[in-house]
């Protein structure tokens, strides 16, 4: 039973909560949601977007959706919550694509929370007008099958608004959270528009999580909108299960003078597939995006970037980091397209990939689409191993050869994290690489004294 053909277990998990009543209108959109997804069928290898990535498991998984709704949790759900919360920071919790506001502690004033079930159609066709502007066979859309996926299975969307001028004075920590309740390829479609308004700030961690002990898969799309002056951090955190297939589409539309500094924070999950659109809408607008994945076992982590420069005085740098052991693999695929006639244009791009492993692979793809004279354009891409010298430095400084592999390792990515600005982020993912890298070589050890 594939993806698409796991429909029906859809509108029964729907039946069995209060959510269908709501949908009876909206059942025959979701039907046409399904016919075109037949159409576009699921990504294959000969698409070139997909050439390293194979989407086959959403064609021979049989899917299951866990619908919950804030009634039904349970304590073991909420102690599980807890324990994945950061201290001092703002918290928004999403349970298989739906908001539990019991579980979130949010700031009063100026933020606003917002549950767009699919009865209220017209208001979220209203908040999205901008993006629909975009073809799905646009190079500067989603992969046409994903986005549709989200669209079909989604529960919810759950949209944050900034008022003008507020600045959050700690972080919000939006935790995505698959809840599989011991069920077999549980599913989730979670999705999240942010409204930045002109002048305001936050600092914002998207964190993927899930249990460690099932097989399931997440498919999600986060749309953000930066009003002029509007400053954010978004942090798009990968920390799923060995076992987890990770997917995730986000757009961010930048209007004058804001800015964007994004990072994809990518330490776990078996497959693993972020597509990223950035649209420099007005002058002034800046993007700065970045990128770490700390890839083990037979991890696969595939990473597409869009920039689009649509007016003059823009700018965006692109540094993506990997480092690969075992029989992983990393993708990245940078594309940058400069519109016609647009003048001071500043864009930069690099992926450096580390290798700790014969057997690892790292592909990587520049695409460079320049219209315009006056631009700075650059690209570079580099694969390479531990350098030897640094790690005889440290050995002659009385440091093990393994603890200099580790910090040589650990200072390649963490030299990215420290692009971040918001202080508490920062530490608690410079600790995830350290804890990540020192529990897999810990299992080494065990299994070498064995």
């Amino acid at each position: 039973m594939s993806i698409i053909s796991s429909y029906d277990n859809y509108l029964d998990q729907l039946k069995k909560t209060n959510l269908v009543e709501k949908w009876n209108g909206y059942i025959s959109s979701k039907e046409q949601l399904k016919t075109r997804l037949e159409e576009y069928g699921i990504p294959k290898r000969n698409t070139e977007s997909w050439r390293y990535t194979s989407a086959k498991f959403l064609n021979d998984l049989q899917f299951q959706f866990n619908i919950l709704l804030e009634s039904q949790k349970d304590e073991d759900l909420s102690s599980e919550v807890q324990k994945l919360l950061l201290k001092d920071c703002y918290h928004l919790v999403i349970v298989n694509g739906v908001f539990f506001k019991s579980l979130s502690q949010l700031p009063i004033d100026g933020l606003s929370i917002e549950a767009i079930t699919n009865d209220n159609q017209s208001s979220k066709e209203k908040n999205f007008e901008n993006f629909d502007q975009l073809e799905e066979k646009s190079s500067f859309s989603f992969s046409p099958a994903l986005n549709i996926l989200n669209q079909l299975y989604s529960i919810e969307t759950i949209k944050i608004t900034l008022g003008k001028g507020l600045q959050l004075n700690q972080p919000l920590q939006i935790l995505n959270l698959t809840h599989a309740q011991d069920k077999l390829n549980v599913i989730a479609n979670p999705t999240v528009f942010l409204e930045l308004s002109e002048n305001s700030k936050a600092s914002i961690l998207y964190s993927s999580q899930g249990s460690d002990s099932v097989k399931y898969a997440v498919n999600s799309q986060i749309r953000a909108n930066l009003h002029e002056g509007a400053q954010l951090e978004l942090v798009n955190e990968t920390r799923q299960s060995f076992q987890a297939y990770h997917m995730d589409q986000i757009l961010v539309n930048l209007s004058r003078n804001s800015t964007l500094k994004y990072l994809d924070y990518n330490i776990s999950s078996l497959l693993s597939r972020h597509e990223l659109v950035v649209n420099l809408n007005s002058e002034g607008s800046t993007a700065e995006v970045l990128g770490v994945s700390l890839l083990q076992k037979t991890e696969h982590c595939d990473h597409q970037t869009k920039i689009h420069f649509k007016a003059s005085h823009t700018q965006a740098e692109q540094l993506y980091k990997n480092i690969l052991d075992d029989q992983t693999r990393a993708v990245f695929s940078g594309t940058v397209y400069i519109d016609l006639d647009l003048f001071d244009v500043n864009s930069a791009q690099l992926n450096n990939n580390l290798l700790l492993s014969n057997t690892a692979e790292s592909n990587s793809k520049p695409i460079l689409m320049i219209h315009s004279d006056d631009v700075k354009a650059t690209h570079g891409s580099t694969v390479g191993q531990l350098n030897e010298e640094e790690l005889f430095y440290l050995q002659s400084r009385a440091i093990s050869y393994d603890r200099a592999k580790e910090l040589v390792s650990m200072g390649f990515l963490i030299q990215v994290i420290e692009k971040m600005e918001n202080s508490l982020i920062k530490s608690y993912l410079k600790q995830g690489l350290v804890d990540k890298y020192l529990k897999t070589k810990s299992r080494q050890s065990v299994r070498h004294l064995e």
